[in-house]
Formats: C-alpha cells, structure tokens, sequence
C-alpha cells in the first residue's frame, strides 16, 4: 500500500502542471457563472461533470503509469547497478529510465 501511495504522489508530482490547469479551469467556470449570475446549482454541476471527466482520465493515465513503472522496474532489477550519477529525475518514471540507461552504459 505504501508503495502506491508513493507512486501516486509520484504521478501527481509529473502531472502538477495538470492540475493547476484543471484549477484554473474551475476558477474560470467561478468568474463566467458569476458573471451571468447564474445560479449556484449551475456552477456545482459545471464543476462535478468536469470532475468526474477528469477523475475518469487521469485514473486510465494513472494505471498507464503504474504498468509502465512496474515493466521498468522488472528490467532494472534484471541488470547490475553501478555508480554514475544522472541529473535528478522530474518524475518516477523519468528515473526508471535513467536507471536503465546507467545499467546499459556500464555493460
């Protein structure tokens, strides 16, 4: 359990640039529904379709990462390690391939 919640916190860390944009969205729908007066329940339902819109994509791009991952770490645990130091990773796939770069390299 601990390992996926680390590998989700490490989803949402790549995709942070995601989320204020879906933020900004909702901050977007707030400005025009309050522009136009419109009622709340109006603004409320905009923003739960939107949501569960987004909820369901990121889940199939989340289980996309999650198997990437898992592929990845299978082949790294297959080759030798060495000591050559990358760049810091953005994300956790970022460094699985790095990982597997530096195993390459080496052999």
């Amino acid at each position: 359990m601990k390992e996926w919640i680390s590998i989700v916190g490490a989803y949402l860390k790549g995709n942070r640039i995601h989320l204020i944009v879906i933020l900004a969205s909702y901050g977007i729908f707030l400005l025009v529904f309050s522009l136009y007066a419109l009622p709340f329940e109006a603004v409320g339902y905009a923003v739960l379709l939107t949501t569960v819109f987004h909820i369901i994509i990121g889940s199939v791009h989340l289980v996309s990462f999650y198997r990437k991952h898992i592929i990845l770490t299978k082949l790294r645990n297959s080759i030798a390690m060495t000591d050559v130091r990358f760049p810091l990773a953005r994300d956790l796939i970022e460094k699985d391939y790095q990982d597997l770069v530096h195993i390459l390299d080496q052999k």
